[in-house]
């Protein structure tokens, strides 16, 4: 019998290796201002094996709220990522998140926001709602 491997969401080979590289950058939250309260979502195509988000406003004001549930921002179950301080200020990155994840939301009222992944190889349909409902995510 020949066995067939493949990665799998609670296999550690699948987070050991490094990550496939993934990037959208230029994102404009401001276009999705709702109130506040809509969200940018983005969708990765494979589980993530970490993210890093960087948000390239230089006003301390112009900040993104990053959740991992579309309902986390009602939950207050998200972080903040701020703006620079004035236009000389280094803008602000998150470290390198070590997170398997299938979808992002982001908003606020930044208008240059990156994010940065490294994809597993692992099928989005082997985790089904990204952790949305659970205790911490929303």
């Amino acid at each position: 019998m020949v066995y067939k491997y493949e990665s799998g969401l609670w296999q550690a080979g699948s987070y050991q290796a490094s990550g496939r590289p993934w990037v959208t950058a230029s994102i404009n939250l401001a276009t999705y201002a709702d109130g506040g309260k809509a969200a940018f979502e983005i969708q990765f195509p494979l589980v993530t094996r970490w993210i890093i988000v960087h948000n390239h406003d230089n006003t301390h004001a112009d900040e993104v709220k990053v959740a991992f549930s579309p309902t986390g921002y009602d939950t207050f179950n998200f972080f903040t990522v701020p703006g620079g301080h004035n236009q000389y200020a280094a803008h602000e990155t998150t470290a390198r998140l070590e997170l398997k994840v299938t979808k992002l939301y982001l908003s606020g009222s930044s208008t240059k926001v990156d994010v940065i992944a490294g994809l597993t190889d692992i099928k989005v349909s082997e985790l089904t709602g990204s952790w949305a409902g659970l205790p911490g995510v929303g």
